[in-house]
Formats: C-alpha cells, structure tokens, sequence
C-alpha cells in the first residue's frame, strides 16, 4: 500500500498544477541531431561523407557545428540518417510551457474518459512529433508513469518497460534539468530488479539540487516587491513538497523498524507521520497508511480491517485545498465537486483485493464483503 501512497502523492502535485514543467534546455541543433543519429545507426563520419559526395573534414564540421549542410544535400542527409526534415532542423522542437500542459491535460483527460492505451498511443504519437523536446518527453513518462499505478491497466509490464526506455534515453540529456528528474526513474528500476551496482552508479551521478535554493529565493524577491500572491504560491508548493518528504523519511523508518522487530519504535513514528498529516492539513486517505503497515506486518486481521474501512471511507471525502489555509494559493483548477482522489478507487481495491500482504485476510468474511461491496459500488465487477 506504500506504493499506492507515494503514487497518490505525487500525482496529486499533477493534479494540482504542480507538472514537473522544467526550464527550457538548450534543445538539440542540427550539429547534434546529425551526430546523434549517425551513431545510432553505426556509421562513421567517413561513411556518411561518401554516401553525400562530400569530404570527411565537411562532416566533422557539421558536427561540430563550425558549418551547416548546404540546403540541397539536406533531404539526402535526412533519407541517410533515416529521419524526416523537421526533425533534422528542430523546426518542431520550441514547446511552450502552455503547450506541453495542454498536451499533458489531453492525456490525463484520455486516460479517464476512455483508456490507458488510446492514452498511451496518442502520447507516443505526440513524441513522434516531437522527438527531440525533452521537456514534453518527459512530463508525457512521468504522466503515462504514474496512471500505471493508479488506474487499473492490462499489460502493465508491457507498458512500464516502455516508459523505462524513455528514461534510460533521458539520462543521457545536456540539460541536466531532465536529467535530474529523468535519473530517479532508473534508479527506482535498478533497485527493483536488485542490480544495486548500476544503481550505486546513477544515485553518484544525481547532480546537486538547487530547485529549493531558487524558489527560497524567488520568495524572496516576491516578497520584497510586494507580489505575495507568487511568493504564497511558491511557499505552499515548497510546504506540500516539504511534509511529503518528512512523511517519505518516516515510512523508510517504519519499514526499518519493522524488519527489526523495533514495534514500539514504529507505532511512535507511525503517530508522527499522521499529526504531520493532520498539521498540515493533508489528505485524510494518506494518514492510516503507516498503522496499515504495522498491522499487515503484525497478521492483526480485526485492526488491518478495521484501517481498510476507515481508508476506503477517506477515498469519498473531499480533499478541499481551496478552503485550506496552507493550499489554497496553489491554482487547483480541477479541484470541483467529482473527489480528486476517488478516481483511484478501483486500483486500491484492486490492490486490497489481490496483493499478497493481504493474503491472512482473504478468508475473513468482512473483509470479503467489504470488497464486494465497493467493487459493485464502483462497478468493478
């Protein structure tokens, strides 16, 4: 149910207009495409000069980018290295962040009124289109990513290890902006399938963060001209951020403690991570998920249940962030009447349902009736 947790957690920053919408890099200029795609295809500079009739000196210096290829050899150049005009003069790079939101909202919109996989092609048609603006790239993964979780998807694997590529190829950007956002990704799949090597590796090539610097200064400066309105905007977004992090410690230290045998030691980091909850004003839903823990851990059947019920209940009440005095600067457009986070309610029950944790409870009658009773509320049967 920890994955559920932190999948919800963060794509509530989604919904609530907190996109991982990074500064624009330097895209790739025709020097670098030209360079990128020969090596794909394996051919040397030598190679590409007598395929086009011209010296290997010439080619080194497109790559470089001392000089540009003459505007007739261009269609041949693009035929060679198998890509199309656009995509060799980055004339469909230049995304505005209003444009990738649009792209991204469509995508999300496709996922909830028809399915993950129209979602998924439409996303990689999108990439097509666009194949060399990262940005986009990117928060399209990320999207794509996190629905996997949240939404009950058929060949989730099939799907999930074509995301992964996506990363693998975004970690190796000079924008070290999606490199930074693009590297966890990998790590995660590394130390999933136990390759702790690769993953050491990648965790040293984190670049050091400098995200809160720049908005603990940009608060600053709003502050100073009197434009409170962005500076509250920043400070709730870094708040938000802040407690999830806290909350992300105390459930690694109530897995240690449980692996441990340390109880009390988790029941006191457990009543922590929900006063940190209530503090600052969190979704209710995210509050039981350490006293689950301990209790799937300890086989305790009457108080696991007993935390299913009241997590099930918390999924139909509203999480209002345009009352909360900490949320409600953050532009929650999609915040109306329809409960952001009942959406997932079919993935959690899912979960509830088939997880192995949950195995000392399949043949508790209430908890089986539990079950039914949300699929057929919810129509999952």
């Amino acid at each position: 149910m920890n994955y559920y947790l932190i999948s919800i957690q963060l794509y509530g920053s989604y919904y609530f207009d907190k996109i991982k919408l990074l500064r624009k890099g330097d895209y790739m200029k025709i020097n670098e495409i030209i360079k990128m795609k020969r090596l794909e295809l394996g051919y040397t500079q030598e190679q590409v000069a007598n395929f086009l009739g011209v010296s290997t000196p010439v080619v080194s210096k497109w790559e470089s980018g001392v000089t540009y290829p003459d505007i007739t050899i261009l269609p041949p150049l693009a035929r060679l290295l198998n890509t199309d005009l656009n995509t060799l003069l980055s004339f469909k790079d230049d995304l505005s962040k209003e444009e990738v939101t649009n792209i991204l909202n469509k995508t999300f919109e496709i996922i909830e009124k028809k399915n993950y996989a129209t979602a998924f092609n439409y996303a990689m048609d999108i990439i097509k289109e666009y194949p060399n603006s990262e940005l986009l790239i990117l928060n399209l993964a990320l999207t794509l990513d996190g629905a996997l979780t949240l939404f009950v998807v058929e060949n989730q694997t099939d799907y999930k290890e074509k995301i992964e590529l996506i990363y693998e190829k975004l970690i190796e950007s000079t924008d070290s902006a999606i490199k930074s956002e693009a590297l966890p990704m990998v790590i995660s799949k590394y130390m999933q399938e136990e390759n702790y090597d690769r993953a050491e590796e990648l965790i040293n090539a984190l670049p050091i963060p400098n995200t809160r610097n720049k908005n603990f200064y940009l608060t600053k400066l709003y502050f100073q001209k009197n434009n409170f309105s962005e500076a509250s905007k920043l400070l709730s977004s870094e708040l938000i951020q802040s407690v999830s992090d806290v909350q992300s410690v105390l459930l690694t230290m109530i897995q240690i403690a449980l692996k441990e045998n340390r109880i009390e030691d988790a029941r006191l980091y457990a009543d922590s991570y929900k006063n940190i909850n209530t503090e600052f004003d969190l979704m209710k839903f995210i509050s039981y998920t350490p006293y689950l823990e301990i209790e799937i851990h300890e086989k305790n059947k009457e108080a696991a249940l007993l935390l299913i019920k009241s997590m099930l209940k918390s999924l139909e009440e509203n999480w209002d962030t345009e009352n909360s005095p900490f949320y409600k600067f953050l532009n929650s457009k999609n915040n109306d009447t329809e409960n952001f986070i009942s959406k997932f309610v079919p993935t959690i029950v899912n979960g509830f349902e088939t997880e192995e944790e949950y195995n000392f409870l399949r043949e508790d009658r209430e908890f089986i009736k539990l079950i039914e009773n949300y699929k057929k509320k919810y129509n999952l049967e």
